[in-house]
């Protein structure tokens, strides 16, 4: 992932399930790890709030994974946080669920998900799955971010997108 701070966070209800998918990342992401049980902690996690706030120890992440079935905000709560909120709606996200519905996937890409995939059933189908993964993000282009999640400025000026306000501006406004 062509980022300057790049940090990955799973976001996960099951144990088991997240140790296999930290352990098949760390096969190909040599960056900080972190990983939350519930979409709700995602969003403290995404505000720096109580046991997060040390950005050093939880960087702002630049990709988040998500399964969208968990207790206390699923992953469709999350989906929908992100995508209304203008400094998060830019962080790529990955939906991997072991939901094959139809309607979850109409769903999850219509709140914003960056890609849907299912969850394979065994760990080396996972990890060949997390390496496509993390080779497809190591090429894409991302919005520079500060450790904070601060986006950092650019200029849009005489620029094709000068016309389209940027996260916390208003039509008109350049930045």
């Amino acid at each position: 992932m062509k980022a300057q701070h790049p940090c990955f966070l799973v976001v996960e209800d099951s144990e088991a399930d997240q140790i296999l998918i930290m352990r098949a990342l760390r096969e190909f992401f040599p960056h900080p790890l972190h990983r939350v049980k519930s979409g709700n902690e995602a969003v403290h996690y995404l505000n720096g709030d109580g046991g997060f706030s040390n950005r050093f120890e939880f960087p702002y992440p630049t990709i988040i994974m998500t399964d969208l079935k968990m207790p206390d905000g699923d992953g469709f709560d999350l989906l929908q946080n992100l995508k209304h909120n203008p400094l998060w709606a830019i962080i790529p996200t990955v939906v991997l669920s072991g939901s094959g519905d139809a309607d979850d996937i109409k769903k999850a890409y219509a709140l914003g998900a960056s890609c849907y995939l299912n969850k394979p059933s065994g760990y080396s189908e996972l990890k060949a799955l997390m390496g496509k993964l993390i080779d497809f993000w190591k090429e894409c282009e991302v919005p520079e971010v500060d450790v904070s999640g601060r986006m950092l400025k650019t200029e849009s000026a005489g620029r094709l997108g000068e016309r389209f306000p940027g996260p916390n501006e208003e039509p008109g406004q350049r930045g």
